[in-house]
């Protein structure tokens, strides 16, 4: 009888476990989010200074 008892306390914690787990990967997917938006704009699009892509294309055609 004391099982019956414990068995809605029992699933409320499983609940509330699962829920802290959710918001826990929530802001481990807003970080990321936030990471890669950071690398985005810091990524350069052109080649660095000094890159054999970029002495290729300076080099006079002819």
């Amino acid at each position: 009888m004391g099982g019956t008892l414990l068995a809605p306390v029992r699933r409320a914690l499983r609940e509330e476990e699962r829920e802290r787990e959710r918001a826990a990967l929530q802001r481990l997917a807003d970080e990321v989010q936030a990471l890669r938006q950071l690398v985005a704009r810091s990524t350069p699009t052109e080649p660095a200074e000094g890159s054999t892509e970029r002495r290729e294309r300076s080099r006079p055609s002819g």
